[in-house]
Formats: C-alpha cells, structure tokens, sequence
C-alpha cells in the first residue's frame, strides 16, 4: 500500500500520469517493476535460466511498450551488471543482444531513417535547465537529491554489502547527480527522455529504498520517519491540488467546433482560435481522428512528423498569424488541405481569398479550398 501510494500520490504521478494520461508511459513503468523485481530478487542469487529468461522477455516488453522508459532502466540494468562477476556479466551482455535481437524489426527500421524526422533533433531534458519550465527546474532538484539521501541512509546500514546490494543502485546515482546539476541534459542518448520520466525512475527507486531501510536503527527519529511516511503522500496530493490544473468543462467556443466535425472531407486546420476559449487544436485533431476518423495536417506527435513537413506547417500558421492570408491559401492547398475551421472574423477574410463556407456554428465556421 504504501509503495502504491508513494508511486502514484505524489504531484509528478498526478500530473503525468492521470491529468496529462499518459497510459502507454504508465504500462511501461508497470512493466519496469517486473524488470526490478527480476533484477533485485537476484542480487544475492546465483542466476539461473530463469532470470535469463525474464531478463530478455521483460526488457523486450519494455522496449517495444516505451522507448524513453526503456532508456532510463538501462541505467538500472547497468548497476545490476556491475555487481555481477565476469562470467554472469558477459551471460547478461549476451543476453542484451537477445534483447536487440527480438526488437530488430522496430530499432533496425527506426536507426535507418530517424534522421529524415524531427524526434532526431529532439531533447526534451533541456528542460531541466531552462527558466521557463520552473517545475521542471525545481524536480529535478528535489527528486534526486531525495534518491541521493535515501541511498546514503542505506549505503550507511549495508556497507558491508556494497557489491551484493548496494552497487546496483551506483550507476542511478551517478545518473541523479548528472541529473541534478544539469549534464545529463547534454549527454546524447541520456537526453532524450522528458524530465518526468527521470523523477518516476528515480521516484521508484527512492520508494525500493525506503521500502529497504531498517527503521529501528534510527532510534528516537523512528517515530519522526514513520510520521513524514505518512505526511509526505498527503502533502503531495496538496501540492497537486494547488498547481496542477483541474479538467475544465467544455466552452461554447469549443462545442461550436466539435458540431463542424461530422461535415470535414478532407485534411483539415484549425486556425484563428483564442487561448480563452479552451480550444487546442491538437485535441480537436485527435478527437476528429477517434471519433469520425477525419484526417488533419496538424497533430500531437510533432517530433514522429518528418522535419521539413514540420517546418512547412510553421511556415503555413506563420502566414496565417500575419494576416497573409492570399499566400496561405497557396500553401494550405499545395499541402493538400481541404478545410479549416476558424472563428468569427477570420471566417470572412478567408473567403475573401478564394475559400467558401460549407457550415456555420455559432463563432466557428467551416470552411473548403475551391479544388474540393
């Protein structure tokens, strides 16, 4: 239970997983405990086939389930080889390569052309040193250095097992340093993940720990722990109450643009909408695809889009937002587009330029290129 609540009570969990819902990330991170479980039952163990066995097919699930999760545990994996003698270690190598082998149809197509698209510049983890992501700033300065302090608490009650149960948590410490200071955000490879993804791994590990501490060497603090063991999940729910946001209900603005839906043939754009009005085109493009299998030139996944598509949809909202609408019109049908919905104003300088209206719906309108 209280693994349970220390792994998803807390604002990082909160946010990622239930506001943002990030269900294939959170399947994968359910598929990392199996991957611990498999890892930390064998720490003092002599291993067998069946460790080989849940290794390779474990990590394979991890693979093929979340790339960046997949990342993240080969630091894991890393401390778990360390601890092993030579023999064990080249039969895990080996092992790895099983792994590589049973994911070849996804890596091998993915190494050949990740170039052509945008994820190939992508570093999400510069986040952690950019002012204009606070949060992300400011976790990933508690995070480790929580993880950091567990690990000294347990290195301090288990020094006489360093090898046995202490290293495989090194190589995620060294991480967490890199990771609080701000280098890991330019190390290859190691960038790649986003920074919640980093606080879960190091949140997951942090809970193994305290899980794993003799509480009675703590003496008179014992009841101290045992307290902030029960206060902290609490005050993590607090802290999400009061910055994470809450679902907001549907607009009138927003209820306009979903009746135009059903009557889109054709790639579509949204254009034009107001911040105030709780219209995100990228959630209107995925309803539309969910729910009348309609297509659209935009989309969540930017970096899975080819660079230079990327670049000419930047150019085609730039015109847009310059009041070049003449040139965008050009453009949009040049990218085989269809239809935009856009709003109030924006409806009749459009079809000053060439489109004509196909529906109207309070402030949204519907509109067509004339090569329909």
């Amino acid at each position: 239970i209280a693994f349970f609540v220390f792994l998803f009570a807390n604002p990082i969990a909160i946010g990622n997983f239930l506001r943002l819902g990030k269900v294939v990330e959170t399947f994968a991170w359910m598929i990392f405990l199996f991957l611990v479980f498999v890892l930390v039952s064998y720490r003092t163990r002599e291993l067998d086939w069946k460790f080989y066995a849940g290794f390779i097919i474990t990590l394979s699930l991890l693979f093929y389930a979340h790339l960046l999760v997949f990342i993240v545990s080969g630091i894991f994996v890393l401390g778990f080889l360390l601890s092993r003698n030579r023999n064990e270690i080249l039969k895990i190598i080996l092992a790895g390569f099983a792994v590589l082998a049973a994911t070849a149809p996804h890596w091998i197509n993915f190494v050949l052309n990740v170039k052509e698209f945008a994820v190939s510049s992508y570093t999400p983890l510069d986040r952690i040193i950019s002012g204009a992501a606070y949060f992300d700033w400011l976790s990933s300065k508690i995070v480790p250095a929580a993880f950091i302090a567990l690990l000294a608490i347990y290195l301090w009650q288990h020094h006489n097992e360093f090898y046995k149960k202490t290293m495989i948590f090194i190589p995620a410490a060294v991480a967490a340093a890199l990771y609080f200071v701000g280098i890991l955000a330019k190390i290859p490879l190691l960038n790649r993940p986003n920074p919640d993804i980093y606080n879960t791994f190091f949140i997951i590990l942090s809970i193994i720990l305290l899980m794993s501490l003799n509480f009675k060497s703590f003496g008179r603090l014992r009841v101290a722990a045992y307290v902030t063991i029960i206060l902290l999940p609490i005050a993590g729910v607090g802290i999400s109450h009061a910055h994470t946001p809450y679902f907001q209900s549907h607009t009138q603005e927003l209820d306009d643009t979903l009746a135009l839906l059903p009557d889109i043939n054709g790639y579509f754009i949204v254009s034009g909408q107001q911040p105030s009005t709780g219209i995100s085109a990228e959630g209107v493009y995925a309803h539309a695809a969910i729910y009348y299998n309609k297509n659209s030139l935009g989309g969540w996944g930017d970096d899975d889009a080819p660079a230079d598509y990327n670049n000419k949809l930047s150019n085609l909202v730039a015109k847009f937002n310059a009041g070049n609408f003449s040139d965008y019109r050009t453009q949009f049908i040049t990218m085989d587009g269809k239809n935009i919905i856009t709003y109030g104003n924006f409806c009749k300088k459009l079809e000053n330029v060439g489109f004509h209206a196909i529906k109207t719906h309070g402030e949204a309108c519907l509109l067509a290129t004339d090569t329909l």
